[in-house]
């Protein structure tokens, strides 16, 4: 297992191109920050190849909504960048409830081009604020469509400890091991 230490960034700009591309709708060169063959999650969506992810994405928000992310923290882990926030969804029709999930990115970076994603993990949460301080990879997880043995450690504010889903399945929820123990210093 591989260990990494995050810290607390201000949200860099080839991140907010990303998020502005999308809530604009315009999807232009802020899905540059992909690299060319990059893979991505969305729930159980994915998609392999910036244009896939693009005319995806694209098609996804052009069921019907408008979204605005708003970036709450970003991590940095070196060849890990991980993005919390809320997406405001809101309805083409009226009629419809405007919704706010919780969302969570995780961008694993090109290592020999650490400009470009390689891989990206997108995921809704229920608990609000947990403070991430851990991620480990195990990359032998037998099936590679997943997230190789993914476990996250959490200090939850309250000091409850719960389990998150990488978005995939419920198999995949119960490898995210989320432990009330701190790792500060």
């Amino acid at each position: 297992m591989n260990e990494m230490i995050f810290s607390k960034r201000e949200t860099p700009d080839w991140l907010l191109a990303f998020w502005k591309e999308i809530d604009g709708k315009t999807f232009g060169s802020g899905f540059d920050c992909f690299a060319e063959d990059a893979t991505a999650n969305l729930g159980v969506a994915e998609w392999r190849g910036r244009e896939t992810i693009r005319e995806s994405l694209r098609a996804f928000i052009d069921t019907g909504f408008t979204p605005l992310h708003d970036v709450t923290e970003y991590w940095d882990g070196g060849l890990l960048k991980v993005f919390r926030g809320f997406v405001t969804m809101t309805p083409d029709d009226p009629n419809r409830p405007v919704v706010k999930p919780v969302m969570t990115h995780f961008f694993y970076m090109d290592e020999a081009d650490q400009q470009h994603t390689r891989r990206s993990i997108g995921l809704c949460e229920g608990r609000p604020e947990p403070q991430l301080l851990f991620i480990g990879d195990d990359s032998r997880h037998p099936d590679d469509h997943r997230v190789a043995g993914t476990q996250a450690r959490m200090h939850v504010p309250d000091g409850s400890a719960d389990r998150t889903s990488l978005g995939r399945d419920d198999e995949e929820c119960a490898n995210a091991d989320i432990s009330r123990r701190s790792l500060a210093n």
